[in-house]
């Protein structure tokens, strides 16, 4: 799915990263906003959750009795036409990380547009990551795969019946957990930045399509939870917007989110342990060669191999 993009359900059973060649950059999963604090964020009030978490001068209220209250809630920002509770929800919303975006609508909203057109594919030959993995050496009896925002699972569902390959899935939207669940496909709800498996489990880890859609400050712990379930040596297969450097654009399906383009091999490929193997640009829809830029993605095989 294009978002594994990210999320959210985290379950209790989750194991703490272990260290591994990004754990230090990754650092600590960021936790859960605590009453009066929250996430900073460009605002055109500077940081009004900030100032909302802290206790603001107090104002004296008039009341028609002719005495004064003190109020807290008098000095605090709102936006533009809202009052009190509404202001403060809003901008709340307004600092929600990408992946509890998609985890709680956007997710589905994917799920539900796409259904169809991922239904109408012909697989192998219409999907480029399918024809990667079919590169690769044939897997090992009980080899395992985890594919990374699965999409609506017809990949998964794909390689479950035509390969050797013990087959798992993460993706945020309940829908398609729930839709893969139905094929009997052994899923889980959750994103790309807290994987909820052993370490050194799979011999093949697929990003088909989401990391356009992470957040980008989680992008070192997302390669440190992949590089952590990936055995030694493995196989990495992603798929993605392409850019020679990094751009940003809003997401045309919801105002408030954004995606991102850059060369998506670079978040291992800078350890030495990482080797790309393979990589493809091409047009996004049509799959031909282009010079249109703008419709650029790559698909990349990497090696790990630590030795």
């Amino acid at each position: 799915m294009r978002n594994a993009v990210q999320g959210a359900m985290e379950p209790d059973s989750v194991p703490r990263t272990h260290p591994s060649v990004f754990h230090r950059l990754a650092g600590p999963a960021a936790g859960p906003c605590r009453p009066g604090t929250a996430r900073s964020a460009p605002s055109v009030h500077g940081d009004p959750l900030r100032t909302l978490g802290a206790r603001s001068p107090a104002i004296p209220r008039q009341f028609p009795s002719g005495d004064q209250q003190t109020s807290w809630s008098a000095a605090r920002p709102r936006l533009p036409g809202q009052h009190g509770v509404c202001a403060l929800s809003e901008m709340r919303s307004c600092v929600m990380k990408q992946k509890e975006v998609f985890s709680q609508s956007e997710g589905n909203a994917w799920f539900s547009r796409n259904a169809a057109a991922q239904a109408a594919r012909s697989l192998p030959y219409d999907d480029e990551v399918l024809m990667q993995v079919l590169r690769l050496p044939a897997p090992a009896t009980g080899a395992r795969l985890l594919e990374v925002g699965f999409g609506d699972g017809s990949r998964l569902n794909w390689l479950k019946e035509n390969s050797t390959y013990d087959c798992s899935g993460i993706e945020p939207s309940t829908d398609a957990v729930a839709s893969a669940g139905l094929r009997g496909l052994n899923v889980v709800q959750g994103t790309a930045d807290r994987l909820p498996y052993d370490d050194h489990r799979f011999d093949l880890v697929i990003f088909g399509f989401c990391l356009y859609l992470c957040d980008r400050d989680d992008l070192f712990r997302i390669a440190s939870e992949a590089d952590r379930v990936l055995k030694n040596p493995g196989w990495l297969v992603i798929r993605d917007f392409y850019s020679t450097t990094p751009e940003k654009r809003e997401y045309h399906h919801r105002s408030g989110l954004f995606s991102h383009k850059m060369d998506y091999r670079t978040l291992f490929t800078w350890h030495p342990g990482y080797t790309c193997y393979f990589q493809e640009v091409s047009h996004h829809s049509s799959h031909a060669l282009t010079d249109d830029r703008t419709e650029w993605v790559a698909t990349s095989v990497l090696r790990k191999n630590l030795d």
